[in-house]
């Protein structure tokens, strides 16, 4: 890694340093509608727009004119390559950085890593191939390295670190794993989740969200709930329905639902509203701005979170977070937040719904324990702010007449044209073997149909000549037994009339 940066550094077909009118690109949504990669990306773009002012920031994005709103900044879509190699080329680097792990839990496959609307670990490293094939500097910001199970994701995730010329691991777990993968533990910095450094927003703005969801702006006893859609968390949804019901029934609390993601399916949100009273529990719709949701969270006396970055914004807000997670990692994973991961304070119960109660009891206490740790760690978050904008001010640019943008992207474009024609034949062909297995299928349904019924008709005309069989023999036995009955009639008045004559003579 260290040869990769300096290589950009010493390049000799630039001899100026980024200014503030350098031109970044900022990926880290990959269409998922996961808020922690869009709170990630709200943090650095107010961050270095505050440090670099004339910075030039385009940002990868799923809701392209969502994110404009918000950010005032140009978008590309996340979902197109042809887009996205276009504006790799146009920039002066590529800062990657997302609210989530790189990991290949959900799947990883190399050769999709160019395919339209890829998600996951793929489109990070397609991203990363992009940047490096077209000589732009990448940066790593808060890189959350997570499990890897496959050879193909832990190459892919080395050699994408190799390749970084500024690498902020967010905790120790992350950089250990780095190392783990070749990469040289002094060009690894450890920081902190850059959201800590996010600003709430305004106590208007959350007045209008609660008066959105039929609640008062002096609402209290607020417990936010911050759903998510992963299997792993969905695991917790029928103990958490039932310690929520139990804390409703003992306590004056509200509960307020929070779709982590834009793809939280409406069954979640359901099963825990059809289990607690009408009156006592509001949805929030999703898709509102980081920050907001970090005000909003701070609004409530207590937040219980699925997701990590649902417990990192309740803290942003400064309201204490029960986090529900299984991992193993989780405690290094909250930093030193401690109360964003309450299963992990020792005198806190180990059963959901004690250990609920036993946070709402206690929840002034921990929101005044709480200000310390998150104005520690956001100081942290600052820190790294500010060694990420020097970094990117100190980067080689590249010159204007280098862009290969006109001739990338369409070529790009035709790759994956032809791409999705080889797909749709592939899949035309499917469609017509599964026709023609759907036809055998019918025709062999078919002729075991007519053989039953041959075998039925066969069975009922066995069964009606066993029946005519039967009465034949009835028949016979009956007329049979009639003669004999005759016979020994006739030979009794035989036998009556010779006695007769014997005793006559």
């Amino acid at each position: 890694m260290a040869q990769c940066a300096s290589g950009f550094r010493g390049s000799t077909r630039s001899h100026r340093l980024m200014t503030g009118r350098a031109r970044i690109l900022l990926a880290g949504i990959d269409g998922q509608g996961h808020l922690g990669d869009e709170a990630a990306v709200e943090a650095l773009v107010t961050g270095l727009r505050q440090r670099l002012p004339d910075l030039r920031l385009t940002v990868v994005a799923a809701d392209e004119e969502r994110v404009r709103t918000w950010l005032e900044v140009p978008t590309v879509s996340c979902t197109e390559w042809a887009a996205l190699a276009a504006a790799i080329d146009g920039a002066d680097c590529v800062v990657l950085s997302g609210g989530r792990e790189l990991s290949d839990s959900d799947g990883f496959a190399p050769e999709q890593m160019l395919e339209d609307g890829v998600r996951g670990l793929a489109h990070t490293v397609g991203m990363a191939v992009l940047a490096v094939t077209q000589q732009r500097p990448l940066v790593l910001a808060s890189a959350a390295i997570g499990r890897l199970q496959t050879p193909q994701a832990r190459t892919a995730v080395g050699t994408l670190a190799h390749h970084a010329v500024h690498i902020v691991a967010a905790d120790e777990s992350s950089r250990s794993r780095l190392v783990e993968l070749g990469v040289d533990a002094a060009h690894v910095e450890v920081g902190t989740d850059p959201v800590l450094a996010l600003r709430p927003g305004t106590a208007a703005r959350v007045d209008e969200i609660l008066e959105a969801m039929g609640l008062a702006c002096h609402a209290s006893g607020l417990v936010a709930v911050v759903l998510s859609s992963s299997p792993a968390e969905g695991a917790y949804q029928p103990m958490l329905a039932a310690a929520l019901t139990d804390l409703v029934r003992k306590t004056s609390a509200t509960v307020v639902l929070v779709p982590f993601q834009t793809e939280v399916p409406a069954q979640v949100v359901e099963h825990l509203r059809g289990r607690l009273p009408a009156n006592r529990v509001h949805a929030l719709v999703a898709g509102l701005r980081p920050r907001d949701i970090a005000a909003l969270l701070g609004r409530c006396e207590l937040v219980v979170a699925l997701p990590r970055h649902g417990a990192v914004l309740a803290a942003v807000g400064g309201a204490p977070a029960l986090w529900l997670s299984s991992s193993t990692d989780a405690a290094q994973a909250t930093g030193d937040l401690g109360l964003a991961g309450l299963a992990f304070v020792p005198d806190a119960p180990t059963d959901l719904s004690e250990r609920l109660t036993w946070a709402w009891e206690r929840r002034t206490e921990l929101r005044r324990s709480l200000g310390p740790a998150t104005a520690e760690l956001a100081s942290r978050a600052t820190r790294s702010l500010d060694r990420l904008a020097s970094t990117l001010a100190g980067l080689p640019a590249l010159p204007e007449s280098l862009s290969l943008a006109p001739l990338l992207a369409p070529a790009l474009h035709g790759l994956i044209k032809r791409a999705r024609v080889v797909g749709f034949a592939h899949q035309r062909l499917c469609r017509e073997a599964e026709a023609r297995a759907a036809a055998q299928h019918r025709d062999l349904v078919g002729q075991i149909e007519d053989r039953d019924r041959l075998v039925r008709g066969l069975q009922a005309e066995l069964h009606a000549k066993v029946g005519e069989r039967d009465r034949v023999i009835r028949d016979l036995q009956l007329e049979l037994s009639t003669k004999v009955e005759e016979r020994d009639r006739v030979i009794r008045e035989l036998q009556a009339s010779l006695a007769k004559k014997e005793s006559g003579s």
